[in-house]
């Protein structure tokens, strides 16, 4: 059964954001994102690319609580995030 807040959580951790963080982050986990992406927007080509590629790819999710979004697409979602902030 797919589980929102395992994913908003997995998030908060990625982002090493402060316990609780997870039910704002799946909310809105996009308008959530914005800002943590724009920073890292501005420190590279690549990141950059890798931003412009989330933001088409999760456009239909724009204003989406997380409960709303697939559980592979969820999945994927963190997978992006590890690849623009880890690499």
């Amino acid at each position: 059964m797919y589980n929102a807040q395992s994913y908003a959580i997995q998030i908060e951790r990625l982002l090493k954001l402060p316990s609780h963080s997870a039910d704002k982050i799946a909310n809105n986990p996009l308008n959530f994102l914005k800002k943590f992406l724009d920073e890292m927007y501005e420190k590279s080509e690549d990141k950059a690319k890798l931003i412009d590629d989330f933001d088409e790819k999760y456009s239909n999710y724009k204003n989406t609580h997380l409960i709303n979004w697939t559980e592979k697409d969820a999945e994927q979602l963190v997978k992006d995030l590890r690849k623009i902030f880890y690499n």
